[in-house]
C-alpha cells in the first residue's frame, strides 16, 4: 500500500468519526438516545441464528429488556437498547479444553445497577434463554444458554459524555 493511498484511508477515516461524533452530539442536544440500557451481547457458533433469526431475537430482548428493567417504552429508550451479535468459527469456541461439538449461546447483558431485582432477573434469564432457543438454527431443543448479568453503577456508566440516570429512564425515558 502506497503512502498516498494510506494518508487517503486515514483522512477517510478521521472524516467518519467526525461524522459519528457530530452525529451523537446532535442526539444529546435533542434529548435523544442518553444511554438507555440495557446493552445485550450474544455469543455464538457462525450459523446458529439467520439474518431474519436475528432481527426477531433483537425484537425479543428488547421487549425483555425494557419490561425487566421497568424502563418507560418509549421510541427514544428503544432506540438505546442495543443488542450485539458476534459470531465465532466453530474451532474458535471450546468445552473442557476441547473444541466444542455442540452449540452454545452466550448472552452478557450489562444493566444499571438497582435496574434488575430478583424477579427481573429471573424473569430476564428464562425470557431470553426461551427467545435464543426458539431463534436458534438448531434441532436440538437443549442448546444450553448462558446468561450472565453485569451490573453497572450509573456513575460507571457514560454515553456521549454523559452519566447514565435509571430513574430519568425510567421517568420518561
Amino acid at each position: 500500500m502506497g503512502k498516498a493511498q494510506l494518508n487517503s484511508q486515514n483522512a477517510s477515516a478521521e472524516r467518519s468519526v467526525t461524522r459519528q461524533t457530530q452525529f451523537f452530539s446532535t442526539l444529546l442536544e435533542e434529548g435523544k438516545g442518553e444511554g438507555n440500557m440495557p446493552k445485550l451481547f450474544v455469543h455464538t457458533r457462525q450459523g446458529t441464528f439467520t439474518a431474519e433469526a436475528r432481527v426477531r431475537v433483537a425484537a425479543g430482548l428488547t421487549d425483555l429488556g425494557i419490561a425487566c428493567e421497568h424502563l418507560a417504552d418509549t421510541p427514544k429508550v428503544r432506540a438505546g437498547v442495543w443488542v450485539f451479535f458476534t459470531e465465532h468459527a466453530p474451532d474458535a469456541i471450546f468445552s473442557g479444553g476441547q473444541i466444542a461439538a455442540n452449540s452454545m449461546i452466550g448472552l452478557v447483558v450489562y444493566a444499571l445497577e438497582g435496574g434488575l431485582e430478583g424477579a427481573s432477573k429471573q424473569r430476564l434469564i428464562a425470557g431470553a434463554t426461551a427467545i435464543l432457543v426458539q431463534h436458534a438454527g438448531s434441532n436440538d431443543d437443549q442448546v444450553p444458554v448462558y446468561v450472565v448479568i453485569r451490573e453497572v453503577p450509573e456513575v460507571n456508566w457514560g454515553m456521549y459524555g454523559k452519566q447514565v440516570s435509571l430513574a430519568a429512564l425510567r421517568a420518561d425515558g
